[in-house]
């Protein structure tokens, strides 16, 4: 849904330059990568190594990672999630193996009705 260049937003101090006005959609855009560039200084860095398990790390070295994205909508009180895909486990192994999206109230698993 993008117009313009992304704009990587890594440093949470400084301010968003832009205003949300009504109508405007933006995506929410999660992720989670496995950059060794990044990951072996803080290995080797004494206050955030404490906060990494290496051998957990090398699991998943040569999986990439992982973007989770949402469109959303601003409204006049809030926001308006736009995506409507599988997002828990169970749901989607029950897409995968071949039940249709949205699953029916009958398909969810007992106490997330």
């Amino acid at each position: 849904m993008s117009r313009g260049a992304r704009e990587p937003h890594d440093c949470f101090d400084q301010p968003t330059p832009w205003v949300l006005h009504v109508g405007m959609v933006i995506t929410v855009e999660p992720g989670c990568y496995f950059i060794d560039a990044l990951l072996n200084p803080a290995l080797e860095h004494p206050n955030l190594s404490k906060f990494l398990k290496k051998e957990e790390l090398d699991r998943f070295k040569n999986f990439g990672g992982v973007r989770i994205e949402s469109d959303v909508v601003v409204t006049s009180n809030g926001s308006r999630n736009l995506t409507n895909v599988p997002r828990q486990t169970w749901e989607i192994e029950a897409v995968m193996a071949g039940e249709p999206w949205p699953l029916k109230q009958k398909q969810l698993p007992n106490g997330l009705a």
